[in-house]
């Protein structure tokens, strides 16, 4: 399982070369990938606490790299 760990954009991880991380939105977080929100994630990438970002990101972790790829 994937986990996030603390740097100095926030709570983040790597995902093969792409860098994914965690920003504070409404009360919870928003999933960013290379510094763009991950739209094509349920909810607009937008999750309530820790345990469901990394559930969403093993979950969706294709979905997020293909997000991060399309920004090229």
């Amino acid at each position: 399982m994937k986990r996030f760990s603390a740097g100095l954009l926030g709570l983040g991880t790597v995902i093969n070369g792409i860098s994914v991380v965690l920003r504070p939105s409404d009360g919870g977080f928003r999933i960013y990938a290379n510094h763009q929100p991950c739209a094509n994630l349920p909810d607009g990438g937008y999750v309530r606490n820790l345990n469901e970002a990394e559930r969403t990101l093993n979950r969706y972790e294709k979905r997020i790299c293909a997000s991060a790829g399309s920004i090229h």
